[in-house]
């Protein structure tokens, strides 16, 4: 089984995306499931991070191979690299060309 290890900016998204459901759209109940749904998405990675492909437009502009999983309209970009999966960002589908 991997290690989850997130990036600054990938903790950083996940304080963002809580404080836009929670205070923007007035939901905190709503961004708590929320975050807790994509965290056990992320935690699945442990033993499922190679059955998605390397997104070569994403890894040449991070410089690494970078793989994408999606988990409903947020894209988790994240690499592997021998027991650890290393999550770079959390960000909006829309914004990945």
């Amino acid at each position: 089984m991997r290690v989850i290890k997130y990036s600054e900016e990938a903790h950083d998204d996940i304080v963002r995306l809580n404080e836009y459901i929670a205070q923007v759209c007035k939901a905190p109940l709503t961004a708590k499931r929320y975050l807790m749904g994509l965290e056990q998405r992320i935690l699945w990675l442990q033993q499922n991070a190679d059955l998605f492909p390397v997104v070569p437009e994403l890894s040449f502009e991070l410089g690494y191979p970078i793989r994408r999983l999606n988990y409903e309209k947020m894209a988790v970009l994240y690499s592997i690299t021998d027991d650890v999966v290393y999550v770079h960002r959390i960000i909006p589908q829309s914004m990945i060309y």
